[in-house]
């Protein structure tokens, strides 16, 4: 359990991280609890069939089609709070490496007491078939102008490829004859 918060507190820093790089420019975010809840719900891409979701199920992130999220901040705390940033990052946790940082996207909303902000994200993969961690973080600055990071999701996904349809005209297209020399065959 132990190694799991470990797990789960350098994903967050390393997602953090892109957001604020070492430029002594920007403030580091603070490793403070705040009463703020920060969750996502995947939604279907428009290909797809609605099937109902098994909740132990794997999001299923697909190469070349964009990915969405849904991402929901609620603020708990007494005073307000503004939603600067939400980023994600793939991380192989085998091996302890960002396999690809997404873009950040810049938000800069302001969340009342008791309120909550939804805040579509999207993202697109291009990598190969596997499984690996999404770590999505929501940064955040309070009233004080502290910089928090709150992880919106940690858990594993799959890399897969788009669908094949026998509609596809690319299904049919023969593959390009080898370059140079002659083929014997």
């Amino acid at each position: 359990m132990k190694l799991l918060h470990l797990l789960l507190f350098l994903s967050a820093t390393t997602a953090s991280a892109q957001f604020f790089g070492g430029s002594s420019g920007n403030p580091a975010p603070q490793a403070r609890h705040l009463n703020i809840t920060a969750d996502v719900s995947f939604l279907p891409r428009a290909a797809e069939r609605p099937v109902p979701r098994d909740v132990s199920a794997k999001p299923r992130l697909v190469n070349g089609v964009a990915n969405a999220v849904n991402v929901c901040v609620a603020n708990l705390e007494a005073e307000p709070i503004v939603v600067e940033f939400i980023g994600a990052s793939l991380v192989d946790v085998a091996r302890n490496v960002v396999v690809k940082n997404f873009t950040s996207v810049k938000v800069g909303r302001a969340v009342g007491h008791d309120l909550q902000l939804d805040q579509l994200y999207s993202f697109t993969t291009d990598l190969a078939e596997q499984e690996l961690n999404l770590v999505i973080a929501v940064i955040i600055t309070t009233p004080a102008n502290e910089v928090v990071s709150v992880q919106a999701y940690n858990g594993p996904v799959i890399i897969a490829e788009p669908d094949a349809s026998m509609s596809d005209p690319q299904m049919f297209v023969s593959p390009p004859p080898p370059r140079g020399g002659s083929f014997s065959g």
